[in-house]
């Protein structure tokens, strides 16, 4: 029995023929979507994505894995009821992430972006239509505790990485062998000592898979030839 605006009326299904409606790819996807752990875990992912990017600039994966997290996150910002002051607070930390990378602040940065993604956070689902769904404080920590970890490690692994190629710089490189790992010209990059490394050539041009040798040292690149077999 279904209520009308005027009068009720009595359905006759009994014996009607059923028809199942299958969800498009698009609709599976945005059902997915909406769930709001699977937004959670895009917006990390597109955080942690994007700041690896900019700190390694060239590693390329990490940017697009990001990217398309961050898509799609924005994607379920449309399907789910949100707070835009939520969604402003989030960019602004990854603003803030950003920024620590360029600008000398001993850390404050890196905070206020972590205050700011917390309250972001927090704040994310508080609308008029998103009655009762709300993101647990113990996962908003949780999400700070690993941004902000990732955040610490990488930088203090990429520091000590520039020490070390400083010093191997200066003592070690000059007249070692290694592999042209792309085609080098002004410039490319060659594996030496395990590592990979920004690399130019004072001649025409060396062919990718070639053996280089380092001949000089210019700050955090290489000066390589083709090694000759001798």
């Amino acid at each position: 029995m279904v209520n009308g605006k005027t009068k009720k009326r009595v359905l006759h299904l009994s014996g009607q023929p059923i028809q199942e409606i299958t969800l498009t790819f698009g609709e599976k996807i945005g059902k997915k979507l909406g769930n709001p752990q699977i937004m959670l875990l895009l917006l990390v992912i597109g955080i942690l994505g994007i700041y690896l990017e900019v700190k390694t600039p060239g590693a390329f994966l990490p940017g697009l894995i990001g990217a398309i997290a961050l898509i799609g996150f924005l994607f379920a910002t449309q399907i789910l009821p949100i707070n835009y002051l939520g969604i402003i607070l989030i960019f602004m930390a990854m603003i803030f992430f950003i920024a620590e990378i360029y600008v000398t602040s001993y850390g404050a940065l890196s905070i206020a972006a972590l205050v700011s993604l917390a309250i972001g956070l927090k704040i994310l689902f508080q609308t008029k239509k998103s009655i009762g769904l709300q993101i647990p404080p113990v996962t908003i920590i949780g999400i700070i505790a690993v941004i902000g970890a990732f955040v610490v490690i990488l930088g203090a692994l990429l520091a000590k990485d520039f020490r070390r190629k400083k010093h191997l710089g200066r003592e070690g490189l000059i007249g070692e062998t290694g592999i042209a790992k792309t085609r080098i010209e002004k410039s490319g990059k060659v594996f030496i000592h395990g590592e990979l490394w920004d690399a130019r050539t004072i001649e025409e041009s060396i062919q990718e898979g070639s053996l280089v040798e380092v001949s000089k040292v210019e700050g955090l690149k290489l000066v390589v030839r083709k090694k000759t077999n001798s």
